[in-house]
Order: structure tokens, then C-alpha cells, then sequence
């Protein structure tokens, strides 16, 4: 029988943490900013020629970072990854600024943790969510990038007991569960890994890479009309992705094997993260 790989998706969802953190929400803007443009940030663009000039507040440095690393994110996405990161050591310098200028300035030091991760350092990015966190131990984002960063370096049952507080914290939050449920998966702690992904389907239905990873661990255990059913979700809410193209391909796959009179063979689950710069 053929052996085809079955991959599952861990820690996707840091680019949704990075989007939190970074204050592309109206919301989290700067006083006096403009949440409706990103290109014209009023800590980044010059001052108006008639205007005094002033000294940089911390909010200002940190907006600073926050437009910096903004373009950085687009920079990769263009391809131009060597800008990214040049772009991203600039926020970091920025940051540090308004943390200079301001050391209760949380939002600051969690984002040193995120630009870190964006970097691959997961090492240093521990270190700088672990400062955000003695500012404040309740930090949803810190203790989000933290437990990220802890899975990256492989100490996973670390990254569990962080994610098990913020599924305490936030029990509503779809992303916590998807990223435990991963982290169970990894470890082959199937029942865990499943009761994860089920409450993060409760929250939200429609995550996609919540449906994939089940669909994984049902065909790992050979459940092959759970596995089929899970797969068929993740076509159903966008076909077009590269999740929904790869259910796709398992459910044409386990159609044709399944027509046989043997059962397929055990499946290899590998991890595959997602770029943590999205």
C-alpha cells in the first residue's frame, strides 16, 4: 500500500497573535493616530514643517515599532525577506525606546517577544516574554508568544502549562485551544489533542486548520469516516487555501484506498509550522 505523510499544522495562528500584538486593531492605536491608515502613522511621518518640534514620547517610539515592523510584514510578503528582518531589528531598537522612556510599557516588551519570533529566535523571545510577563503575569499576548516560542525550542510541556492558563484565562479563545490540541498532537496525546480541537470548533466552527489537524489524528488512528469527515469541513470553508488543497488530496487518497480491500497503512504525522511572520 502506498504511505503518503500526513501533515498537521502547528502554531499557524502566530501571525493572528503578531496582528493582536502589533495593534492593527482600530482599537489598540495610540492616541491621536489614525486607525483608518496604516501609511501615513503620525509617529513615523514628519511633523508638519510649521509645527515645533517636540521630544518622542513612548507611545510615539512604540508606534514607531509598530509602523516598522507593519512594513517589514509587507516586505516579506513581496519576498523580500532580508528587508523583513533588517526592518524588524529597527522596531526591536524602537521598542527598547519607548521601554527606555517608559518601563511599564508591556505592550513594548511583548512585541520585542514577537519580533524575536518573526526573527527565529525562539530563544530570545522566551527572554523577552518572560520580562513582559513580570510586568504583567495575566499578559494574553506575552503568554501567547511565550508558549509559541517554548514549543519552537521544543520544550513542550512548558508551552502546555502555559497554554493551559490561557485556556484558563480566555477560555473562549479558538487559537489557544487549536495551538494545545497541535502540542497534544505532537506528542501523541491523542485523546488531549482531540478534546482540544473539539472545544476550539465549539468556539469556532469555521477554523479550518482546527478540521485539518483533526483530520489527522482520526487518520493516524485509522477512524477513516471521522478522518473524511473532518477533511470535508476543511473543503467546505475555503477549497482555495493550501489547507483546503491538501484535504483534498487526503480524501481523494482515502477514497482510492479505501475502495481496496485492505485498510491503509498507519500514517506518519510530521509538524509543520507555519512561517511566524505570516
Amino acid at each position: 500500500m502506498t504511505d503518503m505523510m500526513t501533515r498537521f499544522y502547528v502554531f499557524s495562528i502566530t501571525a493572528v497573535a503578531l496582528t493582536v500584538a502589533f495593534g492593527l486593531t482600530p482599537a489598540s492605536w495610540a492616541v491621536g493616530s489614525d486607525p483608518g491608515s496604516n501609511a501615513q502613522h503620525p509617529a513615523v511621518v514628519a511633523e508638519a514643517e510649521d509645527a515645533p518640534p517636540r521630544a518622542l514620547t513612548a507611545k510615539d517610539r512604540y508606534n514607531r515599532g509598530v509602523y516598522l515592523f507593519q512594513v517589514g510584514q509587507q516586505q516579506a510578503q513581496t519576498g523580500n525577506h532580508k528587508g523583513q528582518q533588517d526592518l524588524v531589528k529597527k522596531a526591536i531598537v524602537e521598542f527598547d525606546a519607548a521601554l527606555a522612556l517608559d518601563a511599564t510599557l508591556v505592550e513594548a516588551q511583548s512585541n520585542i517577544g514577537f519580533a524575536y519570533l518573526t526573527m527565529g529566535k525562539a530563544k530570545h523571545a522566551i527572554k523577552a516574554f518572560n520580562k513582559a510577563l513580570a510586568l504583567n503575569k495575566n499578559h494574553l499576548n506575552s503568554l501567547n508568544g511565550l508558549a509559541t516560542a517554548q514549543a519552537h525550542r521544543k520544550l513542550y510541556v512548558d508551552s502546555l502549562q502555559t497554554f493551559d492558563k490561557l485556556t484558563t484565562l480566555d477560555p473562549g479563545n479558538a487559537e489557544y485551544w487549536f495551538n494545545k490540541g497541535s502540542i497534544h498532537q505532537k506528542n501523541q496525546q491523542t485523546d488531549a489533542a482531540e478534546y482540544a480541537y473539539q472545544q476550539a470548533l465549539k468556539i469556532n466552527p469555521g477554523h479550518q486548520q482546527t478540521w485539518f489537524n483533526l483530520g489527522t489524528l482520526y487518520e493516524n488512528l485509522h477512524e477513516f469516516d471521522d478522518a473524511q469527515d473532518a477533511y470535508t469541513h476543511v473543503k467546505s470553508i475555503d477549497i482555495t487555501t493550501p489547507i483546503g488543497l491538501e484535504a483534498t488530496n487526503r480524501l481523494q487518497w482515502l477514497e482510492a484506498e479505501l475502495k481496496g480491500a485492505t485498510e491503509p497503512t498507519s500514517m506518519e504525522s510530521v509538524e509543520t509550522t507555519a512561517a511566524s511572520a505570516g
